[in-house]
């Protein structure tokens, strides 16, 4: 099977990956578990060495799947999608001094942006929990190279290079279920489930709730924010023309 498909974090990759690996016969269809499918060591060697970028694979031979696979990538509006990278991975309370992610992350911005309060905490022997802010995290982004972010957080054009590499086909996170089935019967299987990602455990979804967030942010940090991202979104913008979406 000759496909191209850029995972693209917080846009429903998890389920994609699940229909990659099972298409590919690496996975039976009835795993449902996250924790299986994102960190199976298996499936994650597995896909290293599957990789565009991967070590053994020639110039020649990016050129060549580039002219002759099929490419694909799910997309969302940028703004929508690093709220919900924060509301997922850093708005839950940090309670001890652990370093893997998303805590790594935490401790991160806490310790550049909330270095009295941290040094405090961890003063306290991490015996109570702290949170990092919205506009803390904002900042973060704002403050850190495109290329250095986590995944998570990273711009999707810098993450699956569109302008470079023309995809065939572009998902929409707005139309997931519909796009990702199209998909599956392109590699020749129906998918049994289709699990709401999105709904938080206070049971809204991330599109429910961006003005009580972005409106945390200062006048600063929303021009910095249109700014850093004003690539991101007018590539969003451009596929979906239409879609004049939420603004800030």
């Amino acid at each position: 099977m000759r496909v191209i498909f850029c995972f693209l974090e917080k846009v429903g990759c998890t389920n994609l990956k699940r229909m990659m690996f099972v298409a590919f016969s690496l996975l039976d269809r009835k795993t449902t578990s996250h924790e299986w499918v994102d960190y199976h060591p298996f499936l994650d060697g597995a896909l290293a060495r599957s990789s565009f970028s991967h070590k053994t694979l020639t110039d020649g031979g990016r050129i060549a799947r580039m002219k002759n696979y099929f490419k694909f990538m799910f997309v969302r509006h940028p703004l929508e999608r690093l709220l919900s990278a924060y509301r997922n991975k850093v708005e839950p309370p940090l309670s001890d001094i652990g370093m893997g992610f998303p805590n790594n992350l935490k401790h991160s911005i806490l310790k550049a942006y909330r270095q009295k309060e941290y040094q405090s905490w961890k003063d306290a022997g991490c015996r109570y929990s702290i949170t990092v802010s919205f506009p803390d995290f904002v900042q973060h982004v704002i403050d850190t190279n495109n290329s250095a972010l986590n995944p998570h957080l990273k711009p999707a054009i810098d993450a699956c290079h569109p302008c470079r590499l023309h995809y065939d086909f572009y998902g929409s996170f707005k139309s997931y279920k519909q796009d990702a089935l199209s998909v599956s019967r392109w590699l020749g299987m129906e998918p049994e489930f289709f699990p709401d990602y999105d709904l938080h455990k206070d049971g809204l979804h991330t599109s429910d709730v961006l003005d009580s967030y972005y409106s945390q942010l200062s006048v600063h940090q929303k021009e910095y924010l249109l700014l850093d991202f004003k690539d991101e979104l007018e590539f969003y913008h451009s596929l979906y023309p239409d879609d004049g979406g939420w603004q800030l």
